[in-house]
Order: C-alpha cells, then sequence, then structure tokens
C-alpha cells in the first residue's frame, strides 16, 4: 500500500529584495519578496499603483514572445520564471512580491540563481498543508509539429 505524503506550506521569514534592470524595458526596477500567511498563494503587486494584486495563476498567463506575463483586467507583470522557478524549488506556496520601477521582475544574471541563494536561508515552513490536486482523467500532451 503506498502512503502519500502530503507537503506543508511554506512562506518566507523575512523580506527579501532584489534589484537590477527589466530585461525587456531596459529600466531600472526591483522585486521585494514578502512573507504572506497561510492559503494566500503567491501575488505580485505594482508599487505606487492602486491596484489589487495580481495572483501567479496560471489561467492569467499570457504568450509573450521570450517572457511569460500574467494578465487580468487592471495589471499586467512580465519576466515571471526565473523568480517563479525559483520559488517552485525552494517549495515557497505563499508570498507577496512587490515590483517597484516598472512591471518586470529584474533580470539579475538571467537565471533563477540569485533568487534561490538569496531565498532558501528565509524559507520557513506553515502549519497547513498545500492542496492536492487530484487527476481524474488522463491527460496528453502532445508537440503539435
Amino acid at each position: 500500500m503506498a502512503v502519500a505524503r502530503v507537503a506543508a506550506q511554506a512562506t518566507l521569514r523575512r523580506a527579501a529584495r532584489f534589484s537590477g534592470i527589466g530585461l525587456h524595458s531596459g529600466e531600472a526596477c526591483s522585486a521585494t519578496v514578502a512573507p504572506a500567511p497561510v492559503d494566500s498563494g503567491i501575488r505580485f503587486t505594482l508599487s505606487g499603483r492602486d491596484r489589487p494584486p495580481i495572483p501567479a495563476d496560471f489561467r492569467l498567463a499570457k504568450e509573450v514572445p521570450l517572457c511569460t506575463e500574467l494578465v487580468d483586467d487592471t495589471t499586467r507583470v512580465q519576466t515571471i520564471e526565473h523568480m517563479m522557478a525559483a520559488l517552485f524549488a525552494l517549495g515557497v506556496s505563499n508570498c507577496e512580491i512587490a515590483l517597484e520601477g516598472g512591471a518586470e521582475v529584474p533580470v539579475l544574471d538571467g537565471s533563477a540563481f540569485e533568487f534561490v541563494d538569496k531565498l532558501s536561508p528565509l524559507v520557513e515552513l506553515q502549519d497547513a498543508s498545500l492542496p492536492v490536486v487530484r487527476v481524474t482523467r488522463q491527460v496528453v500532451v502532445e508537440d503539435p509539429i
């Protein structure tokens, strides 16, 4: 009999700030990654703009050349893929990411390394399980070519 291990939700002990340039805009920008409560998920905000946070939700992802972009009715954030990869690798499920100087996450060295390096010692487990996704039917992924 197989026993499923249920993973805990996680956040950060304290905020961490990353500064650099936006890959697509070429402008100075920063991202501050801060702790968030259980079940809040990963959410992006644009500092200085009176708009609600945009959740890191695959249904909000738009196809843009060389970039992952989230778009909802009021907000657009770009170049989130390396930050999201780092958060996934570290098991962070709840955090607030405040972007300043534009709607992009800074490119840093062009990888997820600096995000992982700075965030890994800050990860803190929370007293709640991650939601379980149950696959109830076959899913097929194919190359359209």
